[in-house]
C-alpha cells in the first residue's frame, strides 16, 4: 500500500465538520434561554456541553488524520454520532454532521487498512462513547 497518500480531502472536511459544530453549539446559546428552575434548562445546557465536546473531538480528529488516520477517522465518525445525537437539528442543519461522517469515512477506508481497525481496543470505546453517553444523559428525552 501507498503510504504517503495525502490526507487534505479528510483534513479539511473534519475540521469544517468541527467548526460548524462548534458553531451550531453556540447558536443554540442565541435561542430562547430557558429559566434555571425549568427541567428544560438542563436539557439545553447538557445540549450545548455535549456538541461543543463532540465538535472539539471532529476537530482534534481532523488534526490526527495526516499521522494517523484510523485514529483521527474514528474520531471524525464519533463526533459525526455524537453530535447528532446530542443536538439533532442544529447539528445537521450546520452540516457538521454529514461533514463529519464523509470525512471519517473517507479517512477509514481510503489506504486499505480498513479491516485492521477492528482489531484496536480504541475503536470500540470510541464509538460506545459516543452513542452512549448521549443517550444515557438523555434517555428521559428520547
Amino acid at each position: 500500500m501507498n503510504k504517503n497518500i495525502g490526507r487534505t480531502t479528510e483534513f479539511c472536511l473534519g475540521l469544517c465538520g468541527g467548526i460548524f459544530g462548534i458553531l451550531a453549539a453556540t447558536t443554540m446559546l442565541g435561542f430562547t434561554i430557558p429559566d434555571i428552575g425549568d427541567i428544560d434548562f438542563s436539557y439545553w445546557l447538557l445540549s450545548i456541553l455535549l456538541t461543543s465536546i463532540f465538535s472539539i473531538s471532529g476537530v482534534v480528529g481532523s488534526l490526527f488524520v495526516r499521522k494517523h488516520h484510523l485514529l483521527g477517522g474514528v474520531l471524525m465518525l464519533g463526533a459525526a454520532i455524537g453530535g447528532v445525537l446530542s443536538q439533532n437539528m442544529f447539528f445537521i442543519m450546520y452540516l457538521a454532521f454529514p461533514l463529519l461522517l464523509i470525512g471519517g469515512l473517507v479517512a477509514l477506508i481510503r489506504g486499505g487498512e480498513f479491516l485492521k481497525l477492528f482489531s484496536m481496543w480504541w475503536f470500540y470505546i470510541v464509538l460506545a462513547l459516543s452513542i452512549f453517553v448521549p443517550l444515557l444523559l438523555f434517555r428521559g428525552y428520547y
